[in-house]
């Protein structure tokens, strides 16, 4: 599971998003994403955010590399 969460989300806090990856280092990945609010991580950093998706993806379809930039490409639109 990934959590991809701003550190400036006023509604839910980003402890709390912390605090489960630190419980579950083994199924959990948390990706910070600086000065987001609730909502925003795409709008403040959508490299970021399309990187972290493509991981997530990538270790999900078994992909350890992720997709290529040409197929990442159509999910970040």
């Amino acid at each position: 599971m990934a959590l991809i969460h701003g550190d400036r989300d006023g509604q839910s806090p980003i402890a709390v998003s912390e605090e489960i990856a630190a419980r579950h280092p083994d199924l959990v990945t948390l990706e910070r994403v600086p000065g987001a609010g609730h909502c925003q991580t795409w709008n403040v950093d959508p490299v970021r955010y399309g990187a972290a998706l493509d991981a997530l993806l990538g270790r999900a379809l078994g992909n350890s590399g992720g997709m290529t930039s040409r197929e990442g490409s159509a999910i970040r639109r």
